[in-house]
């Protein structure tokens, strides 16, 4: 009935369409209780004739916020695609106490069914949007429940994630949030598989250690940052299991039962990319020079004077995206990130400093002569950031270098702590570059137990100053 009354037809009159709505939004997640519902309900709305009664217009846009969800916790409204699955026994317990059985209850095989009415509705919507024919508003709309169709049980079509890869292109800064968070889940649902070994080819003994205290001890001294490393050293070690959780090791080592894993590096013909697969469709568009030039145009315009600050969501996309697609995007990204940082512009030099971020994050489980390319240019750039940093460019940067250095193993960072941490570089600088230093090495090694060697370097460094 309310899809009925939502048609675009001439028998839909303003107060039938009005009511329709009201039930609508009134109505807590918007009758979104099973996809067959959304499948119904949500191309009407979509699809709903515009009306000039302000009344209407007014419902219509309340609908349209509930349903743009660009906010980090749209996915609570996400309902997944397969069935639950009871615990061993859960079953056998009910039907002992209750006398009822389990069929037709959560074990009952619903999935197919809410697959169908799934890759119906998400391929009507991408047509919808694909289209370039509905208001801004309905535009919005829609997309919007494109997003909540990103589940962790489904990866989105080829023709969706084409979609979103276009809509980072969208004059619309609302739409390119959501493609943001749209492509990062869909980047996660297609990623490379990780290269795990377990936690015995790293530390043999960590079943039998007998821990006594939290801290530093023999057992995982191993870890810590080691300065004195020639580059053949480094080398080898690159290719040495690693863990990037900063509390592993730190308490203890975990118990055999607990089967822990730890990374290692991504060979480069793990990256290979095959043309028709959602992995070759994004590797295609950021290949694309014209397309990325686009990209960081509208990654560097100013939304706001003085209300513009660092997106995580836009650096951990690009962290996924150099992940996941390898060093062959670096080169890409390489002359926009040089261009950016030497501008006096706040709202570039947020740009860079999120390009950047996203750089060594997904940089981390690359092989050593791809890291090594990496830093080569990179190091120009971070030692340009040090020489220009302004009060205003600082807490981005501050932001860039924080997110950069957790979760990562300290001597796979070793190019960044012996730039930041020289005599040159932390003292005779002047007092606000001076306290920018400090303050973007803090950042690097806050609560961070691995970086010992550094956090004495400096203090030994500062006292003389002091003094």
């Amino acid at each position: 009935l309310l899809v009925q009354c939502l048609a675009n037809s001439p028998t839909t009159t303003d107060e039938i369409m009005k009511g329709a709505l009201y039930l609508i939004n009134s109505e807590k997640h918007m009758f979104f209780y099973s996809w067959e519902a959304a499948s119904l309900i949500w191309p009407a709305l979509v699809t709903a004739q515009h009306s000039d009664k302000q009344s209407v217009d007014d419902l219509l846009r309340d609908i349209g916020i509930k349903a743009n969800r660009y906010y980090q916790d749209y996915n609570m409204y996400t309902l997944p695609l397969s069935d639950p699955e009871l615990p061993p026994g859960v079953s056998e317990l009910v039907r002992r106490y209750t006398g009822l059985g389990g069929e037709g209850g959560l074990g009952h095989n619903t999935s197919l069914r809410s697959q169908v009415h799934y890759q119906e509705l998400e391929s009507r919507l991408v047509q919808l949007v694909g289209s370039k024919t509905l208001h801004w508003r309905h535009q919005e709309m829609a997309v919007g429940m494109l997003l909540s169709m990103i589940t962790y049980d489904h990866t989105p079509s080829l023709p969706t994630t084409s979609l979103w890869l276009s809509l980072l292109l969208s004059d619309q800064r609302t739409i390119r949030l959501m493609a943001y968070q749209a492509l990062e889940g869909i980047l996660k649902l297609s990623k490379l598989p990780s290269v795990k070994v377990p936690i015995t080819d790293m530390v043999p003994e960590c079943y039998n250690v007998q821990v006594n205290k939290p801290g530093m001890r023999q057992d995982n001294l191993f870890m810590q940052y080691q300065g004195n490393m020639e580059q053949a050293e480094v080398e080898t070690y690159w290719k040495k299991p690693f863990i990037v959780k900063s509390y592993m090791g730190y308490f203890g080592w975990p118990g055999k039962e607990e089967k822990v894993t730890v990374r290692k590096i991504h060979p480069v013909e793990h990256f290979t990319i095959q043309p028709d697969s959602v992995r070759g469709l994004i590797s295609e568009f950021f290949m694309d020079e014209t397309r990325v030039k686009q990209f960081v145009e509208f990654n560097s315009l100013e939304h706001e004077k003085g209300a513009d600050f660092f997106s995580t969501d836009r650096g951990l996309f690009l962290s996924f995206l150099l992940e996941n697609i390898g060093p062959g995007l670096a080169a890409v990204f390489q002359p926009h990130i040089e261009k950016l940082v030497g501008s006096p512009e706040e709202s570039q030099q947020r740009a860079a400093a999120e390009m950047v971020y996203g750089l060594v994050r997904g940089s981390r489980f690359w092989d050593w002569r791809s890291s090594g390319q990496l830093w080569g240019w990179l190091l120009p750039v971070f030692q340009q950031v040090l020489n220009n940093v302004t009060a205003e460019t600082q807490s981005d940067w501050d932001f860039c270098f924080s997110g950069a250095s957790n979760k990562a193993d300290p001597n796979r960072l070793r190019a960044l702590y012996e730039l930041l941490i020289t005599p040159e570089n932390l003292v005779s600088q002047g007092a606000f570059k001076e306290s920018s230093y400090l303050l973007f090495v803090a950042k690097c090694l806050s609560m961070n137990w691995r970086v010992r060697e550094l956090y004495c370097r400096t203090y030994n460094i500062l006292r003389e100053h002091w003094a």
